[in-house]
């Protein structure tokens, strides 16, 4: 492998073990995110 595939390969792993992290916590992100945006839309009403 050249360094570039190298470096490549290694964001890609990167990246993939990023996302295999994130999906148990996706109910989380997903609440979070619901959330923030009833707040949002709330403040947006007032308006």
């Amino acid at each position: 492998m050249t360094p570039e595939q190298k470096s490549s390969f290694i964001g890609w792993v990167s990246i993939a073990l990023a996302i295999l992290w994130m999906i148990p916590n996706v109910p989380s992100i997903a609440y979070v995110l619901s959330r923030s945006a009833q707040q949002f839309w709330q403040e947006a009403q007032r308006k």
